[in-house]
């Protein structure tokens, strides 16, 4: 007797759940990659790459920031016009950048040492060490319990970690510190303590720790966030004056601004937000923001009730995770590095078995998509990237209150 046909879905599922499978894809996806980004590198003629673009995405911003602070020019950087007139002293052959520097003043720490380099070496060495960072703080997350020997493979090729270093964010250093901050606060307070204040360079990704470490009664870890974050505040202060807040705060409101206006400058379909999801759709700002801020105070609520409870801590930072990603009305889709952690607990804690079709469905195609979700956003209204975010916090929220559900109930 003949055995029926696969179906679609079950052809899918052994592609991607089967370990030696991925490993193969993901060592030619990353050997790919190398090839490519190294060729750009190579023929580039200064800044600018073969396909006529200024090469490093963001960490041109990054790398010229750096610059400014050397030539004692810190406060400059702040101001719109400024900025766009030192990227293009240093390659005019590009009309307009439209990049600008919106970070508070203790981002100079992390992107000035970079400027020091020649651009290419200096963007190299920030892709290779944002990937060291990431692995070394996704490991350390894990207590070196790593889900599966593929792990490293997985994760490090994963296609969100390829389309972050094209980018040249910075997301790999302060996602893999918001793992370190969200799976660390009871066996290492300090540490994940001093990697929640690092996160206030980048707040966005850091704006449900408080909640998290005072609903979890990690009194240690908020101790320690709160005064070296104070600490590295007031370093900040005194090495670019208190003029440098103020220029901060102003290039905030720039932001605010342009989104207000239709997101000339900063695309509604890079943002994973519900914000973001809605600008695309057309709402009104007043509208959307409301609607958003209200979803916040919800996953707030949610972030305290799970963080209150007794599952255990990799499951609370796996809902903690997405959750503050869509707490950012402005959060862009290379942020969601951080979520690799998040599907590497859910699929250790229930297992591929346990899935239901949804669940399975998820896995298959939230990897692979996230790659494309610069090219076909402008093409379909849908926001993707907050569809597979909020699915996350969604799947993660039912895991975890399953298996609350599963551990109180009476023993027969």
């Amino acid at each position: 007797m003949s055995q029926p046909e696969a179906s679609l879905t079950d052809r899918l599922w052994a592609l991607t759940s089967d370990p030696v499978r991925l490993r193969r894809v993901s060592i030619v996806l990353a050997l790919l990659f190398a090839a490519i980004l190294a060729a750009d590198t190579i023929l580039a003629e200064g800044r600018v790459n073969m396909r006529g673009e200024h090469l490093g995405g963001d960490f041109l911003a990054f790398h010229t920031a750096g610059e400014m602070v050397l030539e004692g020019s810190a406060l400059d950087a702040w101001d719109a016009t400024s900025f766009e007139t030192a990227l293009q002293i240093r390659e005019p052959a590009i009309e307009w950048y439209g990049l600008t520097w919106q970070y508070p003043p203790a981002a100079y720490f992390l992107v000035t040492p970079f400027a020091l380099l020649p651009y290419k070496l200096s963007y190299w060495l920030w892709m290779l060490a944002g990937l060291v960072v990431f692995w070394c703080c996704f490991r350390v997350s894990f207590e070196g319990n790593l889900p599966g020997k593929t792990a490293p493979l997985l994760i490090l090729a994963s296609p969100i970690i390829l389309v972050t270093l094209v980018q040249g964010q910075n997301t790999l250093f302060f996602g893999g510190l918001l793992m370190i901050a969200a799976a660390l606060p009871d066996r290492r307070p300090l540490l994940a303590g001093l990697a929640a204040a690092a996160l206030t360079i980048k707040p966005q990704l850091g704006l449900l720790i408080p909640v998290a470490y005072l609903f979890g009664g990690h009194w240690k870890a908020f101790g320690y966030a709160a005064t070296f974050s104070l600490v590295l505040s007031g370093i900040a202060t005194l090495a670019f004056g208190l003029e440098s807040w103020s220029a901060f705060f102003d290039a905030i409101t720039r932001v605010e601004n342009d989104m207000a206006g239709g997101g000339a400058l900063y695309p509604f379909n890079r943002i994973i937000s519900l914000y973001g999801a809605l600008g695309a759709l057309g709402v009104p700002h007043a509208i959307a923001l409301s609607i958003h801020l209200l979803t916040v105070l919800g996953l707030a609520a949610l972030v305290a009730l799970v963080w209150r409870s007794d599952l255990p801590l990799q499951a609370k930072a796996a809902l903690l995770i997405p959750a503050t990603l869509l707490c950012s009305p402005y959060a862009y889709y290379y942020e969601m590095v951080p979520m690799l952690f998040s599907v590497a607990v859910m699929i250790s804690m229930i297992g591929t078995r346990n899935l239901n079709a949804a669940e399975r469905w998820w896995l298959m195609l939230s990897w692979p998509l996230v790659l494309y979700l610069p090219m076909i956003q402008g093409a379909v209204p849908v926001q993707f990237g907050f569809v597979i975010t909020a699915s996350l916090v969604a799947l993660v929220a039912r895991s975890v209150m399953s298996a609350s559900a599963a551990a109180s109930a009476p023993a027969y």
